[in-house]
């Protein structure tokens, strides 16, 4: 494929980073978001150094508290919502992955999957939402389409379905890439729609837990070995377990993202839902949005 013809591709999202064969280190690091740079703005907020931020109550949907809602930022790791989102509609938890070569050489943060290993959907889901497993998202994404391509175009196709309109994925797990972004409003969509499945929410709502994978075959001194690996979970959610009563749901963190938040918080049995994009300290901006923007109706 000429050169011109690949540029022309990416240019206009059709050929998308994150397929097999491609390196992911060869793609730009950006100082600011290319897609939106309008975050710069006159207002300088007191509560938080978020450049968007959106509180919502879970049940009526309605917006409590906006800031740039609209706005396409990078979203980091709660890209893996969408994919653990198509993988609980269509799969069983119990079903058998196996670990491909790619998945295991997957960088960034990671649950150390190793390549021929064999973990259930449902492990794999832990290590992608706890740990934020880069290899977990690989993993899953071959498991149901085949290709990581395949995969971040049925992505793309579930947002449209969610009205997401300010969203666009060109990989499963949210390393930085200049066309992969979403906006606060649309990940509220797609939170609302995750937060349906009770599986996830106990999943998100885990501080630390172990997993084991299946028997498998490993080469040990030219001799045939069946093993069995364990892997030590800790979920990246520092607010857990805290007095806001969080119960999740995703964090995320990149260069170009910033630090980002997702958050799924309880009083009285009841939900709200807070993102936090591009935040500089998303724990804090959380802290402090939640005390002088609600008062003491969450606490």
């Amino acid at each position: 494929m000429m050169v011109s013809t690949l540029l022309l591709l990416f240019g206009t999202g059709m050929w998308a980073p994150g397929m097999e064969a491609i390196n992911i280190d060869v793609f730009p690091k950006y100082e600011i978001s290319p897609i939106e740079k309008s975050w710069e703005v006159q207002k300088k907020n007191p509560y938080y150094t978020a450049r968007s931020v959106l509180l919502v109550d879970a049940d009526s949907m309605i917006d409590l508290y906006g800031y740039n809602t609209d706005l396409r930022l990078p979203m980091a790791s709660l890209t893996k919502l969408m994919t653990a989102l198509i993988i609980i509609e269509n799969h069983n938890l119990d079903d058998i992955v196996t670990i491909s070569k790619v998945s295991s050489r997957t960088k960034g943060s990671t649950m150390h999957l190793r390549y021929g290993e064999k973990l259930t959907v449902k492990k794999l889901l832990k290590g992608l939402l706890m740990n934020s497993g880069n290899d977990a998202a690989i993993a899953l994404a071959q498991y149901h389409s085949g290709t990581v391509y395949e995969f971040v175009n049925e992505m793309n196709k579930r947002a449209k379905e969610l009205f997401m309109t300010q969203t666009h994925f060109v990989n499963p797990h949210g390393l930085d890439s200049s066309i992969h972004y979403s906006s606060s409003k649309d990940l509220i969509l797609l939170a609302k729609k995750v937060w349906q499945y009770d599986e996830i929410k106990e999943i998100v709502d885990t501080q630390f837990d172990t997993v084991l994978s299946e028997f498998f075959t490993v080469s040990v001194d030219n001799e045939e070995k069946n093993i069995q690996t364990e892997h030590q979970l800790k979920n990246t959610n520092k607010l857990l377990g805290t007095i806001f009563r969080v119960h999740g749901m995703k964090t995320g963190t990149t260069e170009n993202a910033g630090q980002c938040l997702l958050l799924a918080i309880e009083k009285n049995g009841k939900f709200y839902f807070l993102v936090i994009l591009g935040s500089k300290d998303r724990y804090q901006d959380a802290r402090n949005i939640l005390y002088e923007l609600l008062g003491d109706k969450l606490l």
